[in-house]
C-alpha cells in the first residue's frame, strides 16, 4: 500500500436492494440485516480479488495467520524500524485479507453502523416459496429477504476506507451482499455512487512475496461472469415458468409471488440452476456434486460454485446476473479436468438455454471474459476487468 496516512474517516454507503437481502437471524427468521452477515460476504469477495490480484488471502476457518508471540514481536520491531501498518503486517506474515478484515490478535480495520429501512419482501406464512420444476421431486427453498433501502456507515483508516469503496463497486456489479448468493439473495444498486466512486482507491497487482493463498478458496482468476437481459412480451412472463406456474395454484404461495413480481423480483435462479445441472451437466456425480452444490445432510453440505440472481427489473428490461467459480481441486483435492469447466461455461453461455428457460424469444447474453474457452485468467487481465477495460 506503500506511505499512507493514519488518519481516521466516515464513508457513508447507500444501498437500493435489486433482490432480497438475506442476512440471517434467529430461527431463520431474517428480521433484521445484521452486521456479521455483512461483513462475511464483503471479506469472502475481497479475499477473491487479492488473490486474484496475486496476492495472500488464508482460510479464515484455519486460522493461519494470527498475531500474537513471535508474530507480534515482528509487527513491533517492524514498526520501530520505520514501516506503516500495513508493511509491518507482512513482516508479521499476515495475510492481506486479515489486515483489513481482522484476525486473532488484530483487530478488523474498519466500524460500520447499519441504519436498516428495509422490511420483509413478504410476511410469512408461507415461510418459503418451494421453486420445483415439474422433473424434480425436490425444489429449492426460497425464502423472504430483506427489500428497500439500507444506509451503512463507516469508520477507520481512510486507506481501508478508500479499499472498501473499490469493493462495494465491484460488489455492486458483479457480486451480492449478505447470504444465500447461489440463490441470487443480495445484488443491489449503490444511490450515492458517484459519493462512493470519488472515495475508491485504485486496485493494484500484489506481490509482497508471502506464500499464495488457498489453492480451494475463492480467487477471482477462477471466475467467469454472465449477465442476461430481456424484454418480454407478456406482463406476466414469469407465471409460464413451469416451476412458478405450481405455485399459483394455491392461495398464499400465489399472492407471494404476484407481490414479488409486482415489486421486480422473480426468483428464475432454481429454474435455471435445474437446466444447467440435470438436462444439461454430464460428468460425473462427485464432480457435480461438488460444482452445484448438495443441501442433503449437515456434515455432507457443500455450496454451489454457481450464483444466478433473481430477475429483477432494469427499467424496461428484466436483468437476471452471476457467476461461477471454477475450483482447481474437488472436495478430496483431486484436480477437476478441465472439460468439466468447460461444459458449465458452455452452459451458461448458451443463449438459446436461457431463452428456452425463461419463456422468452430473446435476449442480450453477455459474458466475462467473453471467450469460448474458458481460462484461467492472469492477474494483469483480473486487474483490466476490475479497472472495467475488458
Amino acid at each position: 500500500m506503500g506511505e499512507q496516512s493514519y488518519e481516521r474517516g466516515k464513508l457513508e454507503i447507500r444501498l437500493k436492494a435489486l433482490t432480497p437481502i438475506w442476512t440471517g437471524g434467529v430461527q431463520g427468521i431474517n428480521d433484521c440485516l445484521r452486521e456479521t452477515g455483512i461483513a462475511g460476504s464483503l471479506r469472502w469477495w475481497y479475499e477473491a480479488i487479492v488473490r486474484g490480484l496475486g496476492g495472500t488471502a488464508c482460510d479464515p476457518c484455519k486460522h493461519i495467520h494470527e498475531l500474537y508471540g513471535k508474530s507480534l514481536q515482528q509487527y513491533k520491531e517492524a514498526l520501530r524500524q520505520g514501516n506503516n501498518w500495513w508493511q509491518a503486517l507482512d513482516t508479521a506474515g499476515l495475510c492481506d485479507a486479515c489486515k483489513i478484515f481482522g484476525t486473532t490478535g488484530w483487530k478488523r480495520q474498519f466500524q460500520f453502523k447499519i441504519r436498516d429501512e428495509t422490511r420483509l419482501l413478504w410476511e410469512p406464512p408461507p415461510d418459503a416459496l418451494n421453486v420445483r420444476p415439474p422433473d424434480r421431486t425436490r425444489g429449492w427453498f426460497m425464502s423472504p429477504g430483506r427489500v428497500e433501502r439500507v444506509v451503512l456507515q463507516f469508520t477507520g483508516k481512510n486507506e481501508v476506507l478508500g479499499q472498501l469503496a473499490s469493493l462495494f463497486l465491484f460488489v455492486e456489479k458483479w457480486g451480492t451482499l449478505g447470504a444465500k448468493p447461489q440463490l441470487g439473495y443480495g445484488v443491489f444498486q449503490v444511490e450515492n455512487r458517484e459519493a462512493v466512486k470519488s472515495r475508491a482507491t485504485k486496485w493494484t497487482q500484489k506481490d509482497n512475496g508471502l506464500p499464495g493463498g488457498e489453492d480451494n478458496c475463492p480467487d477471482l482468476r477462477r471466475f467467469g461472469f454472465f449477465r442476461f437481459r430481456f424484454r418480454p412480451e407478456r406482463q406476466n412472463w414469469w407465471s409460464w415458468l413451469p416451476a412458478l406456474e405450481r405455485l399459483l395454484g394455491r392461495t398464499d404461495t400465489a399472492r407471494v409471488l404476484k407481490k414479488a413480481a409486482e415489486e421486480g423480483m422473480v426468483p428464475v435462479s432454481p429454474v435455471l440452476k435445474n437446466e444447467w445441472r440435470f438436462n444439461y451437466w454430464k460428468g460425473p456425480f462427485r464432480i457435480e456434486r461438488w460444482l452445484f452444490g448438495t443441501s442433503l445432510g449437515k456434515e455432507n453440505r457443500v455450496r454451489s460454485k454457481i450464483g444466478a440472481s433473481w430477475a429483477y427489473k432494469n427499467g424496461d428490461e428484466w436483468e437476471v446476473r452471476g457467476w461461477v467459480w471454477f475450483p482447481e481441486q474437488d472436495k478430496e483435492k483431486r484436480l477437476i479436468p478441465g472439460e468439466y469447466h468447460q461444459q458449465i461455461w458452455e452452459a451458461v453461455r448458451d443463449v438459446d438455454l436461457w431463452c428456452a428457460a425463461l419463456k422468452v424469444k430473446k435476449g442480450e447474453l453477455q459474458t466475462w471474459p467473453d471467450v469460448e474457452l474458458w481460462r484461467k485468467w492472469q492477474p494483469d487481465e483480473v486487474l483490466s476487468f476490475l479497472e472495467g477495460r475488458q
